[in-house]
């Protein structure tokens, strides 16, 4: 199930607020129409002593949660700014914005089970997840009738009631929330004491680049990043999504850029100096690069000792630098054909950050809301030093706004500054050889 779920979230990217809207609606509407038997359901479980009770403590709070919900969610979404206008101007337009996760299981609570488990659906419908619950097994006449209420009121691609504790625990969740550590093992969620269930996204950084960028400048900064310790920065750009019919071109402008820098910054970059484990790991996968039809253009270091930056264009997926964590001096580029394939490659490794150039607007924005990440940067891969993906075992106690915020993924959006007075004076012929033509 989670496969179609996370497949199905993929596709809707970006989840629009009137979607997030219906689905809290829907999900009220369920709790609204079946109050009664859902307080009987309770009772019968041994839950509250009568159908009051219910009422009050469980079913009327949980309807009061999703309604909230429902009304506040327009504001929690937007992004939270960084810097005012004058910080805009000189250091970075940086703003933080709220994604959903995408698979969401939900570990429900036997005490309290339907106010608490729908103030944490309310959180997970309105950051845009998919979301399944897992109802404790002492509640089995609750989890019975919201079964059936969610069955006639969702796709199961949106929200659905995990059939037993084994289907819950073979399933792999972007976030999984549990009511306390022991539910952790009672619902067989990481029984084994690990957290199999979690999705773990890719430390693999993609650079898109879309057909509007500025090549030749594009190239300076994502080699500039690259020659910092040989590639072996955290972040640092780890292959190159590319149009087709510019990929030769593209290669060509890395190689001009990385002879331009290299005199330049190579002996600044930090230890650039690599161990012989480390060079026979790269030649290892520079070999695989090559028998497998991939193109190396080598640029040799300036000073003996230093690591060369290799360019292999043609990267495909069988290779290995492309299926192993780099660390290295290696810039693979692979291509794609409408931006749609660039997006399907992102979505696919889940990485925590990435880095897009380009000046096409639409394309930009598209490429921000049909990608998750903990980190984008516009037009520069300057990213923050340390990302944390939003993804692993969480425990429940938030409701409303907090319960929407630890169910998505906080993105930092970087984008350079308006007034970029370092760039406009290299392009003046100021401080320095002049960049690229």
């Amino acid at each position: 199930m989670t496969l179609a779920q996370r497949a199905a979230f993929l596709a809707e990217l970006p989840v629009s607020l009137a979607m997030r809207q219906d689905r809290l609606a829907r999900a009220a509407a369920i709790v609204e129409g079946q109050a009664e038997a859902l307080c009987h359901a309770l009772v019968a479980d041994g839950r509250h002593p009568d159908v009051t009770a219910a009422l009050h403590a469980d079913v009327a709070p949980a309807l009061a949660t999703l309604r909230d919900a429902a009304r506040s969610v327009g504001d929690w979404m937007r992004p939270a700014r960084a810097r005012g206008w004058l910080g805009r101007m000189t250091r970075g337009d940086d703003y933080i914005a709220y994604q959903p996760l995408g698979v969401v299981g939900l570990a429900a609570s036997h005490t309290l089970p339907l106010s608490r488990t729908m103030g944490l659906l309310a959180g997970a419908l309105a950051a845009g997840n998919r979301v399944v619950i897992r109802f404790d097994p002492a509640t089995p006449h609750l989890a019975q009738r919201v079964a059936a209420a969610v069955a006639t009121a969702f796709d199961p691609a949106e929200l659905t009631i995990a059939a037993g504790a084994d289907a819950f625990a073979a399933m792999r969740f972007d976030r999984l929330v549990v009511s306390s550590p022991a539910s952790r093992h009672d619902h067989g969620a990481g029984h084994d004491g690990t957290d199999a269930v979690t999705i773990h996204r890719s430390g693999k950084t993609p650079v898109i680049l879309g057909r509007s960028t500025d090549f030749a400048r594009a190239a300076e900064r994502i080699v500039a990043a690259k020659l910092v310790r040989a590639g072996r920065v955290p972040l640092t750009p780890d292959y190159l999504l590319v149009p087709a019919e510019q990929e030769e071109m593209v290669g060509n402008w890395l190689f001009r850029a990385a002879a331009h820098l290299f005199p330049r910054i190579g002996d600044q970059a930090g230890d650039s100096r690599l161990t012989p484990a480390e060079n026979a790991r790269i030649d290892a996968l520079l070999a695989d690069a090559r028998a497998r039809g991939g193109d190396v253009l080598t640029v040799p270091a300036p000073r003996a000792g230093r690591a060369p930056l290799h360019i292999v264009r043609h990267a495909s997926d069988d290779m290995a630098i492309l299926r192993e964590e780099i660390a290295g001096p290696v810039l693979p580029m692979r291509n794609y054909a409408p931006i749609d394939e660039a997006i399907a490659e992102t979505q696919r490794r889940q990485p925590l950050a990435i880095c897009y150039f380009g000046r096409d607007a639409a394309e930009r924005q598209q490429v921000l809301a049909r990608t998750i990440s903990s980190a984008i940067a516009i037009n520069g891969p300057a990213l923050p030093g340390r990302v944390a993906a939003a993804v692993g075992l969480t425990l429940a106690g938030e409701h409303g706004e907090a319960a929407f915020r630890r169910m998505s993924q906080t993105r930092r959006v970087c984008r350079p500054p308006l007034l970029d007075i370092a760039r406009a004076r290299e392009d003046m012929g100021f401080g320095g050889q002049p960049a690229l033509p």
